[in-house]
């Protein structure tokens, strides 16, 4: 068809079905030949011309019948799981949730595929139920693998490319989940809230396992009659085989950048604390998964055998990507789409990156996501796609460009309002405001997610290193597997032509024996001299691995000295200079306060390295640490000050009593009177306290060396005592003041004493022990 007869889709005019049906158009491309070969095969007796011979054909009966049955059993589970997505939304929304319509299949028809409306549907409400049927698609077309493995390779390009662009993240659709969830919510409103979604992360942790590439994978089940009628390796040339595995970069990247973005949206939109808890515990699995997998992925290159030929080529082609246009032309039968170019710069362009190594620019993407999440209190709604530049004149159907991105062009943009609800029976589409103690709560579950990727990145780096010391062990295993085959081998043929040489010499044949004595002696030299090729290349190709095995440890030993909370740090730095300077002062209270309260054992990576994280003043550190030893009990984490730091704070606390002691020089030696115990003033302030209870105490009497006789205390030196106290107990963890008691005048009586006597024996043990 003309071009100008063609529809034209500009990018900020296409709606999510119109994205879906190019992303589908853009997949099968990247896809390559192959792909195109598997679609004749299974048409072929539809009007596509790709075998002209009936004979033919009929050889690729099986072939085709392979494919349509896996074809089959995809498109019904895929009506399965749109039906059980369409109830989860309704149930949450309301009847009148914008659900589109299946349309009514007759009686023993088979259904069709899903349309490109229906996908998109899936993909904004409910995006990993949309992955769950990929364990399905390979078990059913284990005859066909290399087409199963496009099936799933094209499902998860839908969900990675829709998301890439930042326009598609509808917090509307997205958060439904919480829908009916409010700050009060308890934890069995919050699991049922979330029981969906928690089952499809489970399901994908388990089923999302590294795509089989060639004749060889990572993760093959060798019992499996894989392949049995797949003939279409033959139709992959080596540069199609090029682009298939940066098809699988990008998947493995894009899966691992857009699961901690849809769990970082729903931790800032989901309006309580427990949810914020109960989303990062379900999400973790899938987490970790994604990263093991996009790690084994790039390592494969040096443990897989299939993929070593393709490392220099797949670096070059990866190079060549680096300058492809931001956006380009796609044209399918009747409209000319205009779309972004679905490359590893586009995820880079838009990526939370978990692994920083320099603070993040405030346009960057953690600057657009900390400012609409964590500094505003209104959930940030769906944003629309950036304006994009002009695409390239002439159409590329499908095919990477040449032209240089334009500078500073990616898919973001600013917030769009909302889409308001249809009618009266759907729930309200956006979350509530949610308060600034909610978006704290979410910040620090944040961080710690953080921290828990750059421990699963460094675990799969681990895991990396072991596989190829196995790989390194393996191919060692089998140069001497070679030889020794390679001499079994000849030995049986020696053995025969040595009869053969005997046989000629009982017949009288001397010549004709010399002659095969000489062949014997020729092949025993051959034999010979390849065996030691077979060990020499062995050997040069050991002496290679072994450096790149310790390029590997170097790597391994690199990272490990990485500090590990530094690109949390950074993140929480980028958040106070976005805030201008207020957000650090007002969220370290807040965590003290939150450990203080409750020691929560999932944000261990979090208290671990707090002081990395939030670079606290002293006494903040101080408090920090008195928070995590009052609630972490003696198994919870433990953070001390460094040598100069404690003597600066003995520092301070020395100029304070000084200056406290002025009016009264005895006072630090004065002893307060309860009952029959006599405790020191200046070890009364070392026992945790707060001051509530210390305030009662010093109106009990106290007796100093200068004076036997007990007086009280003038009230500002009292004061000057709680000051003291607050200093060195910035997080008091004794609290000794009897309930009910309140009203009573005798200080005695609101004081419970034997537990005041106990804790200053444990101090005394504690002081006598660390002088021994």
């Amino acid at each position: 068809m003309i071009d100008f007869l063609k529809t034209k889709k500009p990018l900020k005019e296409q709606s999510p079905a119109d994205k879906m049906q190019l992303i589908k158009l853009v997949a099968e491309e990247m896809l390559g030949a192959k792909w195109e070969y598997y679609k004749k095969i299974k048409h072929a007796d539809q009007g596509f011309n790709l075998l002209a011979e009936p004979s033919l054909m009929e050889q690729m009966k099986a072939t085709q019948s392979a494919l349509r049955f896996t074809s089959k059993n995809a498109r019904k589970a895929f009506w399965g799981t749109f039906k059980t997505a369409a109830g989860e939304v309704k149930g949450k929304m309301g009847p009148g949730a914008p659900i589109p319509e299946l349309p009514e299949v007759p009686e023993g028809q088979e259904v069709p595929s899903l349309s490109p409306g229906m996908d998109a549907f899936l993909l904004s409400w409910t995006p990993i139920k949309f992955l769950q049927n990929s364990k399905l698609i390979r078990d059913k077309g284990v005859a066909t693998q290399r087409h199963s493995e496009g099936l799933v390779a094209k499902l998860m390009f839908k969900l990675i490319a829709f998301y890439a662009d930042l326009g598609n993240w509808d917090l509307s659709k997205l958060c439904f989940y919480a829908a009916k969830l409010n700050e009060q919510s308890e934890y069995q409103e919050i699991a049922a809230a979330f029981e969906p979604l928690k089952n499809d992360l489970a399901k994908f942790a388990e089923t999302y396992e590294p795509f089989k590439f060639g004749k060889a994978s990572l993760a093959k089940d060798s019992s499996k009659e894989a392949d049995s009628y797949d003939d279409a390796f033959g139709e992959e040339s080596f540069e199609d085989q090029v682009k298939t595995l940066y098809l699988y970069a990008f998947i493995y990247e894009g899966m691992e950048q857009f699961l901690f973005r849809y769990f970082a949206n729903l931790a800032f939109s989901t309006p309580n604390r427990r949810a914020i808890r109960y989303l990062a515990t379900i999400f973790e699995p899938a987490i970790q998964k994604a990263i093991e997998n996009k790690n084994l992925f790039w390592g494969s290159f040096e443990t897989d055998r299939s993929k070593r030929v393709f490392a220099a080529p797949f670096e070059e082609y990866r190079n060549k990507r680096e300058s492809d246009p931001v956006i380009y032309k796609v044209e399918s039968k009747k409209t000319i789409y205009e779309s972004w170019v679905y490359n590893l710069p586009m995820l880079r362009r838009s990526a939370l990156e978990y692994r920083l190594d320099q603070l993040p620019d405030p346009k960057s993407p953690w600057g657009q996501f900390l400012t609409s999440h964590l500094l505003s209190a209104d959930p940030a709604p769906a944003a629309p796609v950036a304006e994009a530049p002009a695409a390239p004149e002439a159409p590329a159907t499908a095919t990477e460009g040449s032209t240089p991105a334009p500078e500073g062009t990616a898919p973001t943009a600013p917030a769009a309002k909302p889409a308001k609800p249809q009618d009266k029976n759907i729930m309200p589409l956006l979350p509530p405001p949610i308060p600034l103690e909610l978006r704290f709560n979410g910040m620090m579950v944040l961080l710690n997610q953080m921290l828990r990727c750059s421990d699963a990145q460094r675990s799969a780096r681990k895991l990396l290193l072991e596989r190829f010391k196995q790989r390194v062990m393996a191919d060692r295993d089998l140069a001497q597997k070679r030889v020794l085959e390679l001499k079994k081998n000849a030995e049986k043929r020696l053995r025969e032509m040595e009869r053969k040489v005997k046989k000629l010499e009982r017949m009288k044949q001397d010549e004709t024996a010399a002659v095969f004595a000489a062949d014997i002696n020729r092949f025993k030299a051959q034999v010979e001299e390849k065996g030691r090729s077979i060990l020499a290349d062995a050997t040069d190709a050991l002496s290679a691995q072994k450096r790149k095995l310790k390029s590997l440890f170097e790597d391994v030993a690199k990272e490990q000295a990485r500090k590990k909370g530094i690109s949390a740090g950074m993140v929480a730095h980028l958040a106070q200079d976005l805030s201008g300077g207020t957000f650090l002062p007002a969220f370290i209270p807040f965590v003290a306060k939150e450990i203080e309260m409750e020691y929560q054992k999932e944000l261990e990576p979090l208290y671990l390295n707090l002081f990395q994280v939030l670079t606290p003043n002293i006494q903040f550190k101080t408090k920090l640490i008195q928070a995590l030893d009052k609630s972490g009990g003696p198994e919870g984490v433990k953070l001390v000050l460094s040598g100069e730091e404690k003597m600066e704070v003995q520092g301070t606390v020395t100029k304070l009593k000084a200056r406290i002691a002025q009016a009264k020089p005895d006072l630090f030696t004065s002893k307060l009177l309860v009952q029959q115990h006599m405790i020191p003033l200046e070890e009364l302030v070392e026992l945790g306290l707060n001051n509530e209870t210390l305030s009662i105490l010093l109106d009990l009497k106290i007796a100093s060396p200068k004076n036997p006789k007990p007086t009280k205390l003038p009230p500002q030196l009292a004061k000057g005592l709680m000051v003291l106290n607050l200093v060195i107990n910035p997080v008091p963890s004794n609290d000794l003041r009897v309930e009910g008691r309140g009203e009573m005048t005798d200080p005695v009586a609101r004081i419970n004493v034997p537990q005041l006597a106990k804790l200053y024996s444990e101090y005394v043990q504690r002081k006598a022990a660390t002088k021994k």
